[in-house]
């Protein structure tokens, strides 16, 4: 991987978004191709760069974002504190949040919800 993948993939992580998917759909978004030149990210692609990149450091992963959901029913492992811990992938109890409801939730989650619309981020 020459350093400017490796910069923006570890930037990415660090920025908590640490899934495959959710990698290559960061990469797309940036722009940025695959070493074959293709404008699409697959996981299989991510895993072979990372099998090349240095770990993340772990306090970095664990950036925190502030949203409030816009959307009704949104299902999320929501704690008593209102805050989804990283790892939310892997919960197996949800509950049903609603429009309005702020909390706070990893960066990775974050993406995935302004991607589908579910949340906005507030300012820090």
């Amino acid at each position: 991987m020459n350093d400017d993948l490796r910069t923006t993939v570890q930037a990415i992580k660090a920025s908590g978004i640490t899934t495959l998917g959710s990698i290559a759909k960061a990469l797309q978004r940036r722009g940025i191709k695959t070493p074959a030149g293709a404008t699409t990210w697959h996981r299989a692609q991510v895993a072979r760069l990372l099998d090349d990149a240095p770990a993340v450091e772990p306090a970095a992963a664990l950036a925190m974002v502030r949203v409030v959901i816009t959307a009704n029913h949104v299902p999320l492992p929501v704690e008593d504190n209102d805050t989804v811990r990283p790892g939310w992938q892997a919960a197996t109890r949800m509950s049903h949040v609603y429009v309005g409801r702020r909390l706070s939730v990893p960066q990775d989650l974050a993406e995935l919800l302004a991607f589908r619309r579910q949340a906005v981020a507030l300012p820090p």
